[in-house]
């Protein structure tokens, strides 16, 4: 006898059943069933668009093709079936029942927007988007499923005050589609605290201030999971939120691990209000970041990641050592490895202004063979025709301030 469900779980596999939604083992099996069902002239043109989907010019042409019909369109759904669940998993145990207007951002093809409507049947549901053919096949959905209290809009993000001027809504959800409607900057930092409370932070804000204008009182909710690949850029658009009044709800929100096609994937999610708790972006971040992580230097060593930059900015009284600082020829990024000392432990740091971070603890006695194997790193660096700087000392707090 297999595993009693819980309701919330029955709700979800119900849901999905009903729309057939299961994901796709691999690539391969992905591609082969469209390529089955649909023939090679449609397989031929999705591969294609999709292989360009990074380019800006073929930005919305995958969301017009692969709705071209309700069932091409919910068989091209099984690429995120893994996401769509888990998402729904996280969603239906931390949302209060006593929503009355929800949004749905960039709702494509309804899917997302249907399960709100089963979740939420006394709610009104909106969807909103701007490729009329995921409008389409939302309609058809919600259609298909008798669902009477959801309503699909083709429209922009940016205009939807000048159709509903006077709507609030008590929730706005999101689920990928802020990375279509305003611009992520590729912003390279040493440190998370270089982006906390930076005026880049405050640029192109139209798209992030409507989300506040638009939630109806202060216990209002805004979900977002989005394409944040670093804490980097989690803190980035926090502090963006933040300018329009929005705060961070820190003890619902979470990394959502799920696999596209068997391609392991992690987002944040990340749950707004208007009312601020008072924590630190960076603080709330990193510690979002660990807390599923053993972090206990006195066992573990060795930490990558977020965990990485964690670990190095709690461990106190450090004194640094030497470092050297990698200028990539190619321009695309800067690399710092470093050696500090905390008591008789040797601490390695290495941290790029791409978000890449490694630390290292050993015995300090162990200082002179450890730069004797980073040197041949660093020759090798050096070697390929990047510029390699020696620095001694660190003259201020700054972590862009080194000198040589």
């Amino acid at each position: 006898m297999g595993k009693r469900l819980s309701p919330d779980e029955k709700l979800i596999n119900d849901y999905l059943e009903e729309i057939d939604l299961k994901p796709s083992p691999d690539h391969r099996r992905f591609w082969e069933d469209l390529y089955l069902k649909y023939g090679n002239i449609v397989g031929n043109r999705l591969i294609e668009i999709f292989s360009l989907r990074s380019e800006e010019a073929n930005n919305q042409d995958i969301y017009e093709v692969k709705n071209e019909t309700l069932a091409l369109s919910l068989d091209f759904a099984k690429y995120s079936a893994d996401l769509y669940r888990r998402y729904f998993e996280w969603f239906i145990k931390r949302t209060k029942r006593s929503y009355r207007l929800i949004l749905d951002i960039g709702c494509d093809n309804g899917i997302v927007t249907c399960f709100l409507a089963i979740l939420f049947p006394d709610a009104e549901i909106m969807g909103i988007d701007i490729g009329e053919n995921g409008i389409k096949c939302a309609r058809q959905l919600a259609k298909r499923l008798n669902l009477t209290n959801i309503t699909f809009y083709k429209i922009d993000w940016l205009q939807i005050k000048e159709h509903f001027p006077n709507c609030q809504f008590d929730l706005i959800n999101s689920l990928r589609s802020f990375h279509e409607i305003s611009d992520f900057p590729d912003e390279k930092y040493w440190s998370l605290n270089d982006l906390a409370g930076s005026d880049r932070n405050q640029e192109n804000q139209e798209a992030y201030r409507l989300v506040s204008e638009l939630l109806a009182e202060e216990e209002s909710d805004f979900f977002a999971c989005e394409r944040l690949t670093t804490a980097g850029e989690v803190v980035s658009w926090i502090e963006r939120l933040k300018q329009t009044g929005l705060y961070v709800k820190w003890e619902e929100c979470d990394r959502l691990a799920f696999h596209e096609v068997g391609d392991v994937q992690e987002m944040p999610i990340l749950v707004f209000h208007k009312i601020d708790s008072g924590i630190d972006t960076v603080q709330g971040v990193s510690e979002m970041y660990v807390r599923n992580e053993m972090i206990d230097t006195e066992r573990k060593k060795e930490y990558l990641g977020e965990s990485a930059e964690y670990v190095f900015t709690q461990l106190s009284d450090k004194e640094f050592i030497q470092g050297w600082q990698i200028n990539f020829a190619d321009e695309s990024g800067k690399l710092r490895i470093e050696f500090w000392k905390q008591k008789n432990q040797l601490i390695f740091y290495e941290y790029s202004n791409l978000g890449d971070r490694e630390l290292k603890m050993s015995p300090l006695d162990r200082l002179d063979a450890s730069v004797k194997e980073l040197s041949k790193k660093i020759s090798c660096y050096a070697s390929t025709g990047n510029d390699v700087l020696k620095y001694d000392r660190i003259t201020s707090g700054d972590e862009s301030d080194r000198n040589q």
